[in-house]
């Protein structure tokens, strides 16, 4: 991972609730409804990853959504 990669996703680690809903909102649209400070981090995160590097493969989104009733991006 990139060292801004890293910086970016490292100053997710100082925002409150709001401020992270502020964030997805700007990059995203709409916020996730989590109450969950540390789930929206993560998400938020993963989602700026993923952006950034690719996000999961064809494959791995496939043996996802055979798995069960998985909602995966991009398929």
């Amino acid at each position: 991972m990139s060292s801004d990669l890293e910086a970016e996703v490292a100053e997710l680690e100082e925002l409150n609730l709001h401020q992270l809903r502020d964030e997805w909102r700007e990059r995203f649209g709409a916020p996730p409804k989590f109450r969950s400070t540390e789930m929206l981090r993560l998400l938020l995160a993963w989602r700026i990853q993923a952006v950034t590097l690719g996000g999961l493969d064809k494959q791995t989104r496939a043996a996802l959504a055979r798995s069960g009733r998985v909602v995966v991006e991009g398929q």
